[in-house]
């Protein structure tokens, strides 16, 4: 059989759902679990290794270009061999303390990763497209794919056929690939061509077991016929982060101005913000993170009342500037106190007609933060947050066209 291979000229859906992702290294590929990977770009024993760069690009070059799977890893390996990601060799798993010997680079494990990525990506930007395409072509067709031996349950679930609305709860568990090494695929149809397959049809009946991954202990749901951590939808779970993002903002924006602080620092707080923090969401989420006292916003000229970050500013902080942070604590958890700094800075700067920032202090040391006008002074974004030293921020200020000293009332 040769090698899979996909067609040049990938739809921009798949190359969203890859470039979306944030690097995180793993030791154990249960250690980035289910939905985790809809936001996450991960390979198995890269704790250590400064080599998750490398795959990504040569996964990326391999989505943009329609590369088979004999070229990736020709341009792959070489830059895995150098930096010593290849072979069996002994490292520390970094959860348990222990040396083990693990299988790091090698055609195989290659290969899996390549029809892994591959195939989820273009999974998801199918379901991206099908949101956008169901009402003309309302249903999905479940298709065994050309694999050389099939597992009893995809056999069944094709056989039957099942034909389900797009929308159907059932895709949540079922949408292929299904497991390792799984081809299955879904295929997009009319309701004339859903009548004329017999459908739509009945939910196939789906039998559970429970799984626990020893990574963290939890205990989870698994279809029969699924591999564990295989049973999401990826499509669908980047999606549902993106509305509740989306759905979070707006619903703080029209808030009374006596209930917007209390709500901004509850959400500023959850899960959902911690991804955004993390560089997790989705470039064009946009959220607020504090609220612009009176006074500021007099300086700025601004009528703008809420500081916002972004998805893609977030994520490039991350990517470039993660040392800004202080080690032991998450980045939302100072985002969360730039309200702290807003109220009380030691000093506040402007850099030109849109571009301000303050100085302040958070636990024993100074940080800055930069923000901006936009739309002609109707949003205030927040650009950048980190720790600064005091020969810093004297040069800061000696650029800046004015100081702003004592306007805190």
């Amino acid at each position: 059989m040769s090698d899979f291979r996909f067609d040049k000229g990938p739809a921009p859906e798949v190359l969203r759902f890859f470039e979306g992702k944030k690097l995180q290294p793993s030791f154990d590929w249960r250690d980035v679990w289910a939905e985790e990977h809809a936001v996450a770009f991960t390979v198995a024993k890269t704790t250590g290794f400064d080599v998750l760069e490398d795959i990504r690009e040569e996964l990326d070059a391999a989505l943009r270009e329609g590369l088979p799977f004999a070229e990736f890893k020709k341009r792959l390996e070489p830059r895995l061999r150098a930096k010593g990601w290849w072979g069996r060799k002994e490292v520390i798993d970094p959860k348990t303390g222990k040396v083990v010997r693990a299988q790091l680079g090698s055609r195989r494990r290659l290969r899996t990763i390549y029809q892994a990525n591959v195939r989820t990506a273009r999974a998801a930007g199918q379901w991206e497209r099908a949101q956008r395409t169901k009402r003309m072509l309302p249903f999905f067709e479940y298709r065994l794919g050309p694999s050389r031996k099939h597992r009893q349950q995809h056999v069944a679930w094709a056989s039957r056929p099942t034909i389900l609305p797009v929308d159907d709860p059932t895709w949540d568990t079922l949408y292929p690939p299904n497991g390792w090494g799984c081809k299955c695929w879904l295929r997009q149809i009319s309701k004339r061509e859903a009548a004329r397959l017999g459908g739509p049809t009945e939910p196939p009946p789906i039998a559970w077991r429970a799984y626990r991954n020893p990574r963290d202990g939890r205990i989870y749901r698994i279809p029969d016929g699924i591999d564990p951590g295989w049973h999401t939808n990826p499509g669908k779970a980047r999606w549902r982060m993106r509305g509740a993002l989306r759905r979070m903002g707006e619903r703080v924006a029209v808030l009374p101005p006596e209930w917007t602080l209390p709500a901004i620092r509850a959400m500023v707080r959850s899960p959902l913000f911690a991804r955004l923090a993390r560089g997790e969401a989705p470039k064009a989420v946009m959220l607020p993170v504090a609220v612009v006292p009176a006074w500021l916003r007099e300086e700025m000229e601004t009528e703008a009342s809420l500081m916002i970050l972004s998805g893609e500013t977030a994520a490039k902080q991350i990517a470039h500037h993660a040392d800004y942070f202080h080690p032991g604590k998450e980045p939302e958890a100072w985002y969360a106190r730039v309200q702290e700094l807003l109220d009380n800075p030691e000093a506040v700067f402007q850099d030109d007609d849109v571009r301000f920032g303050l100085v302040g202090e958070l636990d024993g040391e100074l940080w800055r933060v930069s923000f901006k006008k936009a739309g002609d002074g109707v949003e205030i974004f927040l650009t950048n947050m980190h720790r600064v030293r005091a020969k810093s921020v004297r040069q800061a200020l000696r650029r800046a066209i004015r100081i702003i000293l004592d306007k805190r009332k």
